[in-house]
C-alpha cells in the first residue's frame, strides 16, 4: 500500500516518506513521522516542510495545465493553418489563448484565408518545459517552448508558396 501511495505521489512530482525511529528491540506504539521531498517542477529534489509541499504540488498541477494549455492551442494552430485560416475565433481559439496573442494570432489566420493558402505537412513541439524563473503581466505559469514547423508547407492552388519556421 505504501509502495502505491509513494508511487503515486512521485508522479506527482512531490514525495512524502514515512521516517521511523530506529528500533531498539521492543515495538513502538508512536506513529511514524512524515517528512517530505519536493521536486518544484524543473527543480531539484529537496527535504521541505508539509506547507512546502502543498505548495509544489499546487504549482506542478499548474504546471502541468498549461502545457495542456499550450499543446491544445499548438494542435488548433496548425489545424486552422491546414484549413486554410480563420476569419474569427474558434471555440479552442477561445479557451486557450487571450489578448494581444490571440489578435496577432487572429491576423495571420485572416492573412492566410485573404491569400487563399493551406498548410500541408507537419508542426512539432521540441522543447516544452516550465520557467520557474520567469513571471511576466501577473503570470502564474511561463513556458519554455521551442517549435518546429519547417516540414509545414503552405501552397496556394496545390503550389508550394512557403514553408514554415
Amino acid at each position: 500500500m505504501i509502495r502505491i501511495l509513494i508511487a503515486a505521489l512521485l508522479l506527482a512530482g512531490c514525495t512524502q516518506t514515512p521516517v521511523t525511529s530506529p528500533t531498539t528491540g521492543a515495538p513502538s506504539s508512536a506513529a511514524p513521522t512524515p517528512t517530505y521531498t519536493c521536486s518544484p517542477a524543473g527543480g531539484t529534489p529537496a527535504p521541505c516542510s508539509k506547507e512546502e509541499y502543498d505548495k509544489a504540488q499546487a504549482e506542478n498541477a499548474l504546471i502541468a495545465e498549461a502545457e495542456a494549455v499550450y499543446r491544445k492551442y499548438f494542435d488548433e494552430n496548425v489545424r486552422i493553418f491546414k484549413a486554410g485560416g480563420s476569419s474569427k475565433p474558434t471555440r479552442v481559439l477561445s479557451q486557450t489563448t487571450t489578448g494581444t496573442f490571440l489578435d496577432q494570432a487572429m491576423q495571420d489566420y485572416r492573412d492566410v484565408k485573404k491569400a487563399n493558402l493551406r498548410g500541408t505537412g507537419q508542426a512539432k513541439i521540441k522543447i516544452l518545459k516550465p520557467r520557474m524563473d520567469v513571471q511576466k503581466d501577473g503570470s502564474i505559469a511561463a513556458l519554455d517552448v521551442c517549435t518546429d514547423a519547417t516540414a509545414l508547407v503552405f501552397k496556394h492552388k496545390g503550389c508550394p508558396w512557403a514553408m514554415g519556421r
